[in-house]
């Protein structure tokens, strides 16, 4: 019997994911679902993004997990988190089917595997942060990049890890804000027969938005870096910290606003691309 190679056996999961997907048509709104939950996370980040901006007093940290955790203070704030984390869970789950389908072995496809499962990862802990916040627990606000950069910081092998990461997350940066530029984001939904304008209206949201994540991922990358080089734990700051950081240098406001704004439009994105957004695409 001649061995099943890696690409048999690929084809053979992504055939019975189609095959149960196609057994049950309501799959189909998994996505749809998750990405709702993900306009919402990003758009309240981008308020708390603008708060700190004009250096309003503000617990709540700048970042998706921190979000998660402000909006139960908000009025009916679990009940809204109870329906978050509900669409948190199908997005992950979507992730899940859309790695089974992908068929192919070669570097870009194993590249998206491994960009899905990281995508898997933190949302999977996004859900569970919601869900603790649902059901009234206490849950961390956020704070592990801080945590684990300073801890690695205290040696040079340490050192190292730090700076590669924050070149890997540099590099995903860049690629963010070349996909606005080039407007690749597109690819990823079906727009045939969408109105002009409702597509201009996708397509000028969605560039703004993978601006403001580039922009997310770039900040630490480079406070990250800089903290490598000098030695210095104080340098090692996630997101929050890092617009903090900036907010209060001359004009920084303007471009912590800014950021603010963007991810806003990401979250409007991810709310008005929602009906032209399928599993398998």
């Amino acid at each position: 019997m001649a061995p099943v190679d890696d690409t048999d056996k690929l084809d053979d999961v992504a055939d019975k994911t189609n095959e149960k997907l196609d057994e049950h048509p309501w799959a189909e709104w998994l996505p749809k679902a998750g990405w709702l939950a993900r306009g919402f996370v990003y758009a309240f980040m981008g308020w708390t993004v603008l708060l700190i901006s004009f250096q309003k007093d503000s617990a709540d940290e700048a970042s998706s997990k921190g979000a998660v955790v402000a909006l139960a203070d908000q009025p009916y704030g679990r009940i809204v988190i109870g329906a978050l984390a509900v669409g948190l869970v199908a997005l992950v789950v979507w992730q899940a089917l859309a790695l089974a389908l992908i068929r192919d072995t070669d570097a870009k496809s194993w590249f998206k595997r491994l960009s899905g499962a990281g995508t898997m990862v933190i949302y999977a802990g996004l859900a569970f942060t919601a869900t603790r916040a649902a059901l009234g627990m206490s849950a961390d606000n956020g704070g592990g990049i801080e945590r684990l950069s300073k801890g690695l910081l205290s040696s040079t092998p340490g050192r190292i890890v730090v700076f590669v990461a924050g070149a890997i997350a540099l590099g995903v940066a860049g690629y963010r804000a070349y996909k606005a530029w080039e407007h690749k984001f597109l690819k990823h939904l079906d727009l045939d027969g969408c109105d002009p304008r409702r597509r201009k209206l996708i397509t000028r949201l969605g560039t703004v938005g993978w601006i403001g994540r580039a922009f997310v991922v770039g900040l630490v990358a480079v406070f990250s870096m800089w903290a490598a080089v000098t030695a210095d734990p104080d340098n090692a700051v996630g997101f929050d910290q890092g617009l903090r950081k900036v907010s209060v240098t001359s004009w920084g406001f303007v471009l912590v606003a800014l950021a603010g704004l963007a991810l806003i439009g990401y979250g409007l994105f991810c709310v008005v691309s929602l009906k032209y957004r399928e599993l398998r695409d």
